[in-house]
């Protein structure tokens, strides 16, 4: 979890929106995944005293603890990635009826973009799950995703993780729109226009933007934080 910014950023906004604006964000999320009428339950953050706000977001599959196989599940996860310690971090999670939606949150330009600081043994083993990824979805793409949007592909490795062991689960990218106004200077991005020509731009990278298999698993959504 980076350090809270006051006033900017998508960590700020996120939680803006979850503590004074509950409703009509459940509603803009229930729109977004097409689950109109349905009710959202919210998983609360982990405690961390060493933190200096002592909480933290859950990393990797730790959502899943409360499980009853999910001991056989930490051990098919060290098999499938190949660090604890560089495991996704999730902005927020919720539930909808018996699926997860795993949450990650973006305020300006630069957060969408990130390579791998993996060890070179790990970014292998991990480039071979890609390739096996690009195969088994249908994904035409030559791009290296251990590089400029790593992030985004790293999640769908994980959703794939989860579809394999029978868990129901979405990802949900949240764009804020004037989401980094800082010391009165706009950094974020300021139109749904422009989120759009990025999200365009980050999914053919990854050759997922008319992906028939993940289109529904994979979900977009642009928010004006003043609205």
């Amino acid at each position: 979890m980076a350090t809270l910014g006051l006033g900017y950023g998508s960590e700020f906004h996120l939680l803006r929106l979850l503590g004074r604006h509950r409703n009509s964000f459940d509603l803009k999320i229930l729109a977004a995944l097409d689950y109109t009428g349905k009710k959202i339950d919210w998983l609360d953050l982990k405690y961390d005293s060493k933190q200096f706000i002592p909480d933290r977001e859950y990393i990797g599959i730790e959502f899943l603890e409360n499980l009853s196989n999910y001991s056989d599940l930490k051990k098919s996860w060290n098999d499938y990635w190949p660090s604890s310690n560089r495991a996704q971090n999730w902005d927020a999670i919720c539930k909808i009826k018996d699926e997860w939606i795993l949450i990650e949150t973006k305020a300006k330009e630069k957060e969408m973009e990130s390579n791998s600081q993996a060890t070179d043994e790990s970014k292998k083993f991990i480039g071979k799950q890609f390739d096996r990824i690009k195969n088994k979805y249908g994904i035409i793409s030559q791009n290296d995703w251990n590089k400029n949007y790593y992030q985004k592909a790293n999640r769908i490795l994980f959703l794939d993780y989860l579809i394999d062991n029978n868990i129901k689960a979405k990802l949900l990218f949240v764009y804020f729109i004037n989401g980094y106004k800082k010391d009165n200077e706009q950094l974020g991005v300021v139109s749904s226009a422009k989120w759009t020509d990025l999200i365009k731009r980050q999914d053919e990278y990854l050759g997922i933007s008319s992906n028939k298999l993940l289109k529904d698993k994979v979900v977009n959504m642009i928010i004006n934080i003043d609205k």
